[in-house]
């Protein structure tokens, strides 16, 4: 199997796509890769494919994928928390939110991703 950064040019073979990252953080939030697919509007196919390629040029397993269970890792828990801090703190993330009026209806509604206190 060739590695997913193999043939990757400068910073991109040594930086995880930022698809690749924001589809892991929305399965490990909702820890369903239905519920994501749902949230990010992607195909199940997309996101499936994204994973992987994710654990694949990190070099470790991120998920433990049981039938119709989902458990992060140690080390799927720590970059967990990494990118979520770290899309919780982006100034996009203002932008990009719905407002939570809109939440509550949503078939996805959940807090926002922030647990950071001010």
């Amino acid at each position: 199997m060739k590695a997913a950064t193999e043939g990757a040019k400068g910073y991109r073979r040594l930086i995880p796509s930022l698809t690749a990252l924001v589809e892991f953080e929305a399965v490990a939030w909702l820890r369903s890769f239905t519920n994501a697919v749902a949230e990010l509007g992607v195909t199940q196919a997309a996101v499936s494919h994204q994973v992987p390629l994710l654990e694949d040029m990190l070099g470790v397993r991120l998920l433990d994928r049981l039938h119709r269970n989902l458990t992060l890792t140690k080390e799927g828990e720590a970059l967990y928390a990494v990118v979520s801090e770290s899309m919780a703190r982006s100034p996009a993330s203002s932008i990009v939110s719905p407002p939570a009026s809109k939440m509550k209806n949503s078939c996805c509604a959940r807090p926002p991703r922030s647990r950071i206190s001010a």
